[in-house]
């Protein structure tokens, strides 16, 4: 929150306000962004449906003129809307055009980052194509050196390299309990026992 001459300004507001005055001023640069921290603002407080209208404003802008990162940004974003609205379809689709842009952007983190949630919402459909997505993962956390992000990629593809391990690998993202769950199971006798676990 921000306070100006006493009043209590809550981001949303902030966001608002900026977005009308660059509207006001017609200025696309700055209403791309106020579109996009609205939009993400709307998304944390479940206004799914304000906040999808001003991602793909701030899309459409950053595509005019041709701000990949800005892209990214707004196609990470759109992904998890969707996966909000149950648009699995939806969100797959931003996903797989955003590993691309991020790659080309240099947003290298973002680009893995959208290589595992392409897996872990396409493993149902194409366990292979799955394995190959986490594949992705953990050359382009090695390319950003990223060591955390590519030791969990390391386990994940141990994991899931036997394919019946997939299910069990992308039901523990979907319930939200991560890759430390999963760094449990690591050693062989724990890996015997997931199914029953999971």
């Amino acid at each position: 929150a921000l306070v100006v001459a006493g009043r209590v300004w809550s981001s949303t507001a902030c966001y608002e306000r900026a977005l009308e005055c660059a509207q006001f001023g017609s200025d696309e640069a700055i209403e791309g962004l106020a579109s996009f921290k609205l939009g993400t603002a709307r998304l944390e407080v479940g206004d799914l449906e304000g906040a999808l209208a001003l991602q793909w404003r701030y899309l459409e802008i950053s595509q005019r003129f041709a701000d990949l990162k800005g892209e990214a940004a707004s196609r990470a974003v759109l992904s998890k809307i969707y996966q909000r609205l149950g648009d699995k379809r939806a969100a797959i689709e931003e996903l797989d055009i955003l590993r691309n842009v991020a790659e080309h952007a240099g947003e290298i983190i973002t680009a893995a980052d959208a290589c595992l949630d392409l897996a872990v919402l396409t493993y149902q459909e194409d366990e292979v194509e799955a394995a190959k997505l986490l594949e992705g993962y953990y050359q382009l956390s090695r390319r950003a050196a990223d060591r955390g992000r590519q030791g969990s990629a390391a386990v994940l593809i141990g994991l899931a390299s036997g394919r019946t391990m997939m299910h069990h690998v992308a039901k523990v993202f979907e319930e939200g309990r991560g890759i430390y769950e999963l760094l449990k199971w690591k050693d062989a006798p724990l890996i015997e026992g997931l199914h029953d676990d999971v």
